[in-house]
């Protein structure tokens, strides 16, 4: 559970007149600031580009502001505290927290336990609105945190988690895998793998773990509980979950049970994350039936591999999160390559920083190029499609995603698949022009 915002702060957090200087616009940058303001902060808002912050005790960054962005690196060399909305709710929140990270799958995971949760007559508390259905904990949760409930499902990327310096952590956390990833935006492998660690730094509360992902495990080391959940996809663990012949198994106090069958989630939802929900629906007390119908009752969500249906026999699949190479890497191996027709690209650089550019992350993104050029054909757009098509001069490169809906359509024939599995970042806005056009085509046909 929260323990409360202002006894785990002895450095002056939470007490009359701290300065605090929250940065950003939008509900989640209003919500922080009227939080803050409620504990008796004296709290300077600041939109501009250049945030400046002498004197405040505390720094409030939005989620996916670099660790090695100027003003973060300035608060914490002069001492101040750089923190997010996410740890406010949660620090402050009564509920029991149940935590998911990883390199993949989170917001699947999450999503699929709450699901799981409430067939379990437990009420869960899940980020409604989070954007391309991300459940972070956001202005949303904010009054629900605090009076509704009785267990609060939140989704952490790395990026929230390297400034949650005061929260204890969660009640449950889960770790769906982990690899090189969003390196730039904390400066080193180190310090994202830092950043990763700290949701498993509690001793007393349990913990559910990828069994499959061995390269994951030797970069967080050992979780500090000993109350530990495993899950597969492909193979039985001593305690906890996996999926054999189509099946999902559990194992829980010694007892197996023989679940569901889960081929249905072949489709969008990976394996991967049905064996995580299910590991952490049992730390939270569900039984297999509670399971099966959570799993059954899934929702599609947006942008993961999500296949919107066919246009003059052409099948449309946007899995537009896959916003890294070993994402997109996955989408692509999941079709046939002679007749893939597969949209990658997006934005070289955010914030100035050059996206993918740690030497692990670059030989993924060169892997996945690879893997991609063997489509009928690949389409690279935005400033990432120029690095795409130097590595594949075969690329048909256009400027913008527009165009490239445009150029697909062109090149595909019946029996194709049109792809946008992207490998770099790319605008909320995009995404949702690229699954609003193919829906209208479709209809259309």
């Amino acid at each position: 559970m929260g323990n409360g915002w202002r006894r785990d702060y002895p450095d002056g957090m939470g007490q009359p007149a701290q300065r605090a200087v929250v940065v950003g616009t939008g509900p989640d940058a209003d919500a922080a600031a009227a939080l803050l303001h409620a504990d008796g902060w004296v709290v300077d808002h600041q939109t501009g580009a250049t945030p400046t912050h002498p004197g405040a005790s505390l720094l409030v960054v939005d989620e996916w502001t670099a660790e090695t962005a100027p003003h973060v690196v300035a608060a914490r060399r002069a001492g101040s505290r750089v923190t997010v909305l996410a740890e406010l709710i949660l620090e402050r929140t009564p509920r029991s927290v149940v935590a998911v990270t990883g390199t993949a799958g989170k917001t699947t995971t999450a999503r699929l336990l709450a699901t799981i949760l409430t067939h379990a007559r437990r009420e869960p508390l899940i980020t409604p609105d989070g954007r391309a259905a991300n459940a972070w904990p956001n202005a949303s949760l904010v009054e629900p945190a605090l009076h509704d409930g009785d267990m609060l499902v939140a989704e952490l990327t790395s990026t929230h988690l390297c400034y949650m310096d005061g929260w204890t952590g969660p009640d449950v956390a889960v770790v769906t895998n982990l690899w090189p990833d969003h390196v730039e935006l904390h400066g080193s492998l180190a310090a994202y793998v830092a950043a990763k660690q700290r949701i498993l730094r509690r001793r007393d509360r349990p913990v559910a773990v990828n069994a499959d992902d061995a390269a994951g495990q030797a970069l967080l080391g050992p979780p500090a509980s000993s109350d530990v959940a495993w899950f597969s996809q492909c193979v039985p663990v001593p305690h906890g979950a996996w999926i054999q012949d189509g099946r999902l198994h559990i194992r829980w106090d010694g007892v197996h049970e023989d679940v569901c069958a889960v081929v249905h989630t072949s489709g969008w939802m990976h394996p991967t994350a049905v064996v995580a929900a299910a590991a952490a629906a049992m730390w939270c007390g569900a039984g297999s039936e509670a399971i099966a119908a959570g799993v059954a009752a899934a929702e599609q969500l947006p942008h993961r591999f999500h296949d919107l249906g066919e246009v003059a026999g052409i099948r449309v699949i946007d899995d537009a999160m896959a916003a890294t190479p070993v994402k997109a890497s996955a989408a692509i191996s999941r079709c046939d390559l002679e007749t893939l027709v597969v949209l990658v690209g997006g934005d070289a650089q955010v914030d100035g920083r050059v996206v993918h550019a740690d030497p692990a992350a670059d030989a993924a993104l060169r892997q996945a190029i690879t893997l991609a050029s063997g489509a009928a054909h690949l389409i690279g757009f935005g400033t990432a499609g120029a690095l795409v098509a130097d590595q594949c001069p075969a690329t048909i490169r256009v400027p913008t995603l527009t165009d490239a809906i445009t150029v697909a359509a062109q090149r595909a024939r019946a029996g194709d698949t049109i792809l946008l599995a992207p490998m770099f970042p790319m605008a909320q806005s995009d995404r949702v022009i690229f699954a609003g056009r193919m829906r209208h085509m479709i209809a259309d046909t």
